[in-house]
């Protein structure tokens, strides 16, 4: 495996790992990972407050809520984001936050704008789908309260 730095000037790899044993994740990118039992493993990172740009042409995203984080409920995250909120006068549709119980395989969802997301409770690290009602894209700043330098210098 090999790994080339970002845009943003990423380390060609993690440091204290071996190029063939690590990957890079560049600051706001990430990975879904889909596993067929329970399971848990270690991920070492750091959350800053950098900013993400989701970019324009899609309209549903996967962002994952920051473990150090003020956000607790999907109004929270889709304000965050940017979601539009739904307006009945003038008609605006809203965003819709999407989540995923995986150890019940239940899924919930919620319009932004609506007491459904008020009520809606998130679980920090856990990533939740965030469909726009457009394909315009968003950037905001990621919603963490650490105030780390990631990475820490050497």
């Amino acid at each position: 495996q090999s790994c080339s730095g970002g845009s943003v000037g990423a380390p060609l790899y993690e440091p204290g790992c071996a190029p063939t044993d690590c990957f890079c994740i560049n600051p706001g990118e990430g990975y879904d990972v889909v596993v067929d039992s329970p399971t848990s493993f270690d991920v070492k990172g750091c959350e800053s407050q950098i900013t993400i740009t989701l970019p324009a042409g899609g309209n549903t995203y996967l962002i994952s809520v920051p473990f150090d984080t003020t956000l607790a409920t999907a109004q929270d995250l889709a304000d965050a984001v940017g979601l539009p909120r739904q307006q009945v006068f003038p008609p605006t549709p809203g965003g819709t936050v999407i989540g995923l119980d995986p150890c019940q395989r239940i899924v919930s969802a919620c319009t932004s704008g609506t007491s459904a997301c008020n009520s809606f409770t998130l679980i920090p690290g856990r990533a939740y789908k965030v469909r726009f009602p457009n394909q315009n894209g968003s950037t905001f700043v990621n919603p963490t309260s650490s105030t780390a330098q990631c990475p820490p210098p050497c």
